[in-house]
Order: structure tokens, then sequence, then C-alpha cells
């Protein structure tokens, strides 16, 4: 029989029904664990004393705003023994302050390029800043400024893409954030949009994180066939000479999608051309689809054994080198 527990006489304790012996442990063992935390987190609690007190003394004496000094201290020292923190990172002090304004834990970057050092031996590696801070599973949020010119606008992305990995080694999670471009300028900056559109257009700007559409990019088309008709009679394939990269077909079911493939590369196929196409069901290799009823003389003419017909002649575009 176990001991009774602690202000309890072992007389009583013997006429104590086995049911409710049972719930006296138990509660005595849960109380026993919730010590034990409470001591753990007053460790923690004494050894993040003795940081911020550390911090505090090494801050200038010479500093006139004291109280936001000591308050800073303060703040750095719980988000660095706090990796769950997430931590934006921008390009400009003035960006920084006013994502705090808007509730965000920032740091500001002096170029895009500032995050990181590369070594001499090619490998890169965070800022001491960014050192003291990172944490494994930590999560970042990267925001630069939104550019109007491509070529700007790629050296900024490259930049976001290289300090993401540099903090991703450390064990982070960086996300990138997609910053609109405000109409009539040249660069959007979080701070601009904050300005011009509010908190609320922000928080949407700041959750943006996933890649951005490419297709909205391409030019329009060069020939567009009149509703009703038949794509291989209305609009059909440019010759290499005239496409020599990339022909892509938009077109609903029906429009002989499957008929203008075959007419195109059927004078390649002639000249020894290899021609490949791509499953577009999903089936392995070397098996192709069954073509759809009526084309399969056409499509065997065009491509041999690759006969390239979706699932009921639905085949939602297709690439001609």
């Amino acid at each position: 029989m176990a001991a009774p527990p602690a202000g309890i006489s072992e007389a009583d304790w013997l006429v104590t029904p086995v049911a409710v012996r049972a719930l006296i442990v138990a509660e005595q063992e849960e109380i026993e664990q919730l010590s034990a935390k409470l001591t753990a987190l007053a460790t923690e609690l004494a050894s993040l004393r003795e940081r911020i007190g550390r911090c505090t003394l090494s801050a200038s004496a010479n500093r006139t705003a004291r109280g936001v000094d000591i308050y800073m201290s303060i703040f750095w020292a719980w988000a660095m023994a706090t990796p769950r923190l997430q931590l934006l990172i921008c390009e400009g002090f003035k960006k920084a302050l006013a994502a705090v304004s808007a509730g965000w834990a920032a740091l500001a970057l002096p170029g895009v390029q500032m995050g990181r050092r590369v070594q001499a031996d090619g490998s890169a590696r965070l800022i001491p800043a960014l050192q003291l801070l990172a944490a494994p599973k930590r999560p970042w949020l990267i925001a630069f400024d939104a550019e109007r010119r491509p070529s700007t606008a790629g050296k900024v992305a490259a930049a976001a893409g290289a300090l993401a990995h540099a903090l991703r080694v450390t064990g982070g999670r960086p996300l990138i954030a997609r910053l609109p471009l405000l109409g009539g300028t040249d660069k959007t900056g979080l701070d601009d949009l904050l300005a011009a559109a509010g908190r609320e257009a922000l928080e949407r700007a700041l959750a943006d994180t996933g890649p951005r559409a490419v297709l909205h990019q391409l030019r329009a088309a060069g020939t567009v066939a009149p509703a009703g008709q038949f794509l291989v009679l209305a609009a059909p394939l440019p010759s290499p000479e005239l496409a020599p990269l990339v022909v892509v077909v938009r077109a609903p079911m029906g429009c002989g999608k499957t008929w203008a493939a075959a007419e195109g590369v059927a004078p390649l196929q002639a000249d020894g051309v290899p021609i490949l196409m791509p499953p577009p069901t999903g089936r392995p290799w070397g098996r192709p689809p069954r073509p759809p009823w009526g084309c399969r003389g056409a499509l065997i003419r065009a491509y041999g054994s690759l006969a390239a017909a979706g699932r009921g002649g639905r085949m939602p575009g297709f690439v001609v080198p």
C-alpha cells in the first residue's frame, strides 16, 4: 500500500476507499508535475532577466530616449528567446517603422542585398544581427518593394530568394510577400501601401506569399479563330519558320485542336523530325491514350505510334518546337 500523501494521517488513509485513494494519488502526481514545470519556467525567466539586464547595461548612457532603449532591449531579448515569433524583414528603416505601427515585429536592412554576406568560397551566411535572431522553425516574412521595371523587379526577387535560402539554412521558415504596385508609381513599399490603402490592405498584401502568375505576361494571341469554325480551317498552326519556339493553342472541347495538331506536325514528321507529345491524361509513357472517334487515321499518320489525343478529344493545349 502506498504511503499516505502529506497532510493525511495513516489512520485516515487506511479507512479511505480505494477509488478515493487513487484519485488523491493522481491529483498529487499532477501537482508535482505542475510544480516541476513552474520551476523550469522560473529558471527560464531568471535567465531572460539576466539577458535583458546585459542588453540594457550595454546600451549607450548618452541616449536621451532612455525609456525607448530599455523597451527595445527587452523586446529583442524576448524575440531572441521566442522562436515562434514571426519577424518581418524589409528594406529601409521607414518601412520597418511603418510595419511596427501596423503591429508587425520588423527589421530594416539598408539594402535588399544586405541581409547576407558572401564568403570567399562563394558560400553565403546571414549578417550577425540576423544570426542572433535565427532559430529552428522561426517564421520569417520578407517584404521588399514592388518594382515596375522588370530588370529591377528581377534583381529584387533574386535578392529576396537568396535571403530566404540563407534563413532556411538556419532552420527558419521564410516566406516572401508579394506587394502590389500602386497605380502611377514606379515602386511601392509597404509604407506606401499602408499610407495609401490602410492597414487591412497591407495585411492582405503581406499574406500574399504564393508565386506570381506568369500567364498574364504572355503577349496577345497572334490569331483568333472566329466562333463556331474548325481550328484546322480557320486558324491552322503556323510553320516553324513563323513560330520557331512555341505555339500555344487554347480552345474549348470540340473545336478541332487535335486535328489542328495533326495537320501542323505532319510536315515535320514527313521530314523525319522526331515528334514528342506528352500524355495529357497522366498515363505512363509507352501507353498512348485512345484517340477520339473519327480521328484515328489522321492521328496515326501524324504521330505514328505516339497518338496524342486526350480522352474524348480533350486536349487543353499543346506545344510544338
